[in-house]
């Protein structure tokens, strides 16, 4: 788990793009480009929002070896992590009410939105696979 120092250092990342890694013993900043299939190999957090209550933040990290979806309150406390399976899910946006988190994932062998609750629960299939 990141430091509440480490998660801010952290908030913004984008795979392909400059990403911030920070050491957790000396908490210094270093500024990285990761190519794609590295990515899931280091640890990183991306796509961070502010929820609309502004409250908590919403974001992708991958502290398991994959993508997972987590929230944490603003302040920096209270990490938890609102997805937990050996696929990747990222890409995670707050419903304008903060009701709802729509999020991708490939864990039905193809990149397709999901959607859930804001507490995690009742994680299915935004858009029914046609194929």
């Amino acid at each position: 788990m990141p430091t509440r120092v480490g998660l801010i250092r952290e908030v913004g990342i984008t795979i392909g793009l400059p990403v911030f890694n920070h050491c957790h013993q000396c908490r210094a900043k270093t500024s990285t480009r990761l190519p794609t299939g590295q990515a899931a190999q280091q640890p990183a957090s991306t796509d961070a929002s502010f929820s609309p209550d502004g409250s908590t933040i919403l974001y992708a990290a991958n502290h398991d070896g994959d993508l997972e979806i987590y929230v944490v309150n603003a302040d920096g406390t209270d990490v938890r992590q609102l997805t937990d399976n050996d696929d990747q899910d990222f890409f995670p946006s707050w419903s304008p009410d903060g009701a709802a988190i729509v999020f991708s994932s490939d864990r039905n062998g193809a990149v397709e939105l999901f959607l859930m609750d804001a507490a995690g629960g009742n994680q299915r299939p935004l858009i029914a696979d046609e194929r």
